[in-house]
């Protein structure tokens, strides 16, 4: 609140006071003798009427502003979350017994602290005793996110369902959307992706109802993440687009480099890499303009991605071990795993098997602790494929079978595809060129449905070579 304004709104509510007294009057002369100001008064009605309703109107704007703040503020790192404020928590108390508030307060405040340099679970740990005390739905949001932070997703669905009852209870819908959302993200990392899809949409038409244009670009954001994962490749990219727009135009710079950090996630799985790059490393100007190292660290990962489809494996491996570095500094467990798994992928690519197996089982071990089946899946590939060229094929085609359970437990075709496309590859390597040509086959039609260009084009050229050997090749 600005204080001039309220200083402002006083004093002209006593001047407004004061000129409708004095154009309610009607001077005598008897009155200009005990009152001689008051024959300065005289033809002056009309400026003392003009200020009259320019007072009411600032006393207007003072009352009308000074309640008015954000009750809610994005949070960096991971896209559709919001985090509640210390304004959005004190309207929640405003009924509440002062020494209880107070109390309250001061841990919930305390909590904002730590969440600020990334103490997330000492910032969970204060919010709860906030809420122990009082439960509000600001201090079981931001306890919620906090646990999300530190990849303890039981604990933070545990957070956002107790405060989504607790906004339906209230009647407050736009915390009951972002409770929807921020419930649909812990499904979507536990591999749920069907539970998360329909927690989306449901925060999707609440904030459709109320005009919620963040949080509506936050729903769109994640319902595209799901179509993503279930290799749905052009229908994640319209919503990533339409929340685009929507940062666009609220001048939202961290919702908006997150969309194309999306985008360009999808582009790379339809082959498109140049295009991927690019808003790659538009995403990357902006995480470093607002200082938003999480997202850095994302920006790079998806760079070194591109870098390593392109064969530039060296250049690849830079940016994924400046990724990790960050990740560890700022205590990102599933980020630190993901590069694991990527710099694993470079040094399997350049014959360094053991280095390669290594990161992936670090990797790996990493997943299974936060409870991330998809990451788990990936780790798994990997390992198959140093498996794999080190001729260890019972050993490879195991890990690729485990992988491609996961995958269609989660309901994700295009990692399915992918094992499928590994499983065949083993078999091929086994000399048993029919049963390769099954894998690979379900493999491309898989490819083919999602749009996932580059894998298809790959596919099919292995499909291509078998044909091309002798049937006493294909039968050995």
């Amino acid at each position: 609140m600005n204080v001039a304004l309220i200083i402002l709104g006083h004093l002209f509510t006593f001047v407004a006071a004061i000129a409708g007294l004095l154009l309610g009057l009607s001077f005598t002369s008897v009155e200009h003798q005990r009152f001689p100001v008051l024959r300065k008064l005289d033809g002056k009605r009309v400026p003392l009427l003009v200020t009259t309703v320019l007072s009411l109107a600032i006393v207007l704007v003072s009352n009308v502003t000074k309640d008015v703040q954000a009750e809610f503020e994005p949070v960096p790192g991971v896209p559709g979350m919001q985090k509640a404020t210390e304004s959005g928590f004190e309207k929640e108390l405003k009924d509440t017994a002062d020494e209880l508030k107070a109390k309250a307060k001061r841990y919930f405040e305390a909590g904002e602290e730590d969440f600020k340099p990334g103490s997330y679970e000492d910032a969970a740990r204060n919010y709860q005793k906030s809420i122990d005390l009082l439960p509000t739905m600001s201090a079981y949001l931001n306890a919620g996110l906090s646990w999300y932070y530190v990849s303890n997703y039981p604990k933070a669905e545990q957070a956002f369902l107790a405060g989504l009852q607790l906004a339906r209870k209230k009647g407050d819908e736009e915390f009951e959307g972002n409770f929807l959302g921020n419930i649909g993200n812990v499904y979507a990392n536990q591999g749920k992706l069907e539970e998360a899809l329909k927690s989306y949409q449901q925060a999707l038409e609440i904030d459709k109802q109320i005009g919620n244009p963040l949080g509506e670009a936050a729903a769109l954001c994640n319902i595209g993440s799901v179509y993503f994962q279930q290799g749905k490749l052009e229908e994640a990219l319209k919503p990533y687009q339409q929340a685009l727009e929507i940062h666009k135009k609220i001048g939202n710079s961290l919702g908006e480099a997150q969309d194309l950090c999306n985008i360009g996630n999808v582009y790379a799985n339809q082959g498109k890499l140049e295009a991927a790059l690019k808003s790659y490393q538009q995403s990357l100007e902006i995480h470093k303009q607002i200082g938003n190292p999480l997202g850095e660290a994302q920006d790079l990962c998806n760079i070194g991605n591109v870098y390593a489809n392109q064969g530039k494996l060296e250049a690849a491996l830079k940016s994924y071990q400046q990724s990790l570095e960050i990740d560890k500094q700022i205590g990102n467990p599933l980020g630190e795993a993901q590069d694991l798994c990527n710099i694993g992928n470079v040094y399997a690519n350049q014959g360094k098997l053991e280095e390669a197996l290594k990161s992936y089982q670090q990797s790996l071990e990493i997943h299974k602790q936060i409870g991330n089946p998809l990451g788990e899946a990936q780790d798994l590939v990997g390992i198959g494929v140093v498996y794999d060229k080190q001729g260890k094929l019972e050993e490879a085609l195991r890990s690729y079978q485990q992988a491609l359970e996961i995958h269609k437990q989660i309901g994700n075709p295009l990692g399915e595809a992918q094992a499928l496309g590994n499983i065949g590859l083993v078999y091929e390597a086994q000399g048993k060129s029919e049963k390769a040509l099954q894998y690979l086959k379900q493999a491309r039609d898989i490819f083919e449905h999602v749009g996932a260009r580059l894998q298809l084009q790959g596919v099919e050229y292995i499909i291509s070579t078998i044909n091309e050997q002798p049937e006493s090749a294909k039968n050995r």
